[in-house]
């Protein structure tokens, strides 16, 4: 996000390495956790978002290692919740911050994306029926106090990024209601009881373009969405001798990190590039500061 919109980005890292995927904060927004970049395996810190020493999660970490893991902080950054695999199915488990002793395992397999609410009291998650081979499953709720899981949506749908209302009488979660379209996306509001229920039936709103995640809530009742923007990077030849530039390679998401141009034809030209080498990676924790 531009500086004049969002303030200017401060550094929180020094070579931690850290993974885009699972990155997470408290709903206090004071804690950030993220995944560790690193093979074979894949470890979890903690840092506080106004910059600090990293704090690393102990926990069992698999002998060959493993994908990223989705991840949610409790408010006051005391509690981890994170997808972990166990007998070769994806379950969610909670653990402690500061001793990394496993604080709650969820009952049920296929399950993604846990997201405490505002006063801690309950998760959000995702379960698919059977990851990856079905992807279509529903959004429940647990209730800490007596680990009631709940659904609350009604029918089985393609759902992720599941996100609280500050006040946490709401849940806001992505869907694809089409299982065979899924471009057709929608932002749906769920009002949630304190049993962890539906109240209600959600309201839906159709989106223009795909979201990739609902990153959060802000306290004025804005609903945030993390959506990609058109393509505009691509590649362009020049003759060295001027002229007007040419779109020799098609508009693209990813990151161009090196071209290798193909043989010389004569003097001062060269045509399209053969090779491309292309990159993506977030290696260090960003912070925006609005101003």
């Amino acid at each position: 996000m531009a500086p004049e919109i969002a303030g200017v980005p401060e550094r929180l890292t020094q070579g931690a390495n850290a993974s885009s995927a699972g990155l997470t904060w408290s709903g206090n927004g004071q804690w950030i956790a993220f995944n560790e970049a690193k093979v074979p395996t894949r470890d979890i810190y903690v840092l506080p978002a106004s910059g600090g020493a990293l704090r690393k999660v102990p926990r069992a970490v698999p002998l060959l290692g493993g994908a990223p893991w989705d991840l949610g902080l409790s408010s006051d950054g005391s509690r981890l919740a994170y997808t972990t695999r166990l007998e070769g199915r994806s379950v969610l488990q909670m653990v402690s911050v500061n001793t990394g002793e496993t604080v709650m395992q969820f009952g049920n397999p296929d399950a993604f994306e846990p997201r405490f609410s505002p006063d801690d009291k309950h998760v959000a998650y995702v379960r698919h029926r059977k990851w990856p081979a079905d992807p279509l499953g529903e959004v429940r709720v647990l209730r800490l106090a007596d680990r009631s899981d709940v659904p609350v949506t009604e029918t089985s749908v393609f759902a992720r990024s599941p996100a609280w209302s500050p006040d946490g009488s709401l849940l806001a979660f992505l869907a694809h209601p089409d299982k065979d379209d899924l471009s057709v996306e929608e932002v749906w509001i769920t009002p949630v009881l304190q049993t962890g229920e539906a109240a209600g039936e959600p309201t839906k709103i159709r989106l223009p373009r795909f979201a990739h995640s609902v990153p959060g809530w802000t306290a004025d009742n804005k609903i945030g969405l993390l959506s990609t923007s058109p393509d505009r990077n691509a590649i362009y030849t020049v003759p060295l001798s001027g002229g007007r530039a040419t779109q020799v390679f098609p508009n693209g998401s990813t990151h161009i990190q090196a071209i290798l141009p193909g043989p010389s034809t004569g003097p001062g030209s060269y045509t399209a590039p053969k090779t491309c080498l292309l990159s993506h990676r977030i290696a260090e924790i960003i912070l925006n500061q609005r101003q």
